[in-house]
């Protein structure tokens, strides 16, 4: 676009490594499609409660219930 604020590749790359950590859901250190993407995507369809971490939580996860994904998520949000 041309009023986009990150118009080069250098900037679009620095933007996503620093975006990377904070998607790492459920706090176990890595990024993954199979948990982290599913819990984003599950909160994004307005899962809620135990169906959304059920299946989704990786290993040597930190952050495991429902109501402690879903605040991390609520607050990746814009206000």
């Amino acid at each position: 676009s041309g009023d986009a604020t990150r118009n080069t590749a250098g900037a679009i790359t620095s933007y996503l490594d620093d975006l990377k950590p904070k998607l790492d859901i459920d706090g176990n250190g890595q990024v993954d499609v199979l948990t982290d993407g599913l819990l984003i995507s599950r909160y994004l369809l307005n899962i809620r409660g135990p169906a959304l971490v059920a299946g989704a939580i990786g290993v040597g996860a930190t952050r495991t219930s429902f109501s402690q994904i879903e605040n991390y998520l609520a607050g990746l949000l814009p206000p």
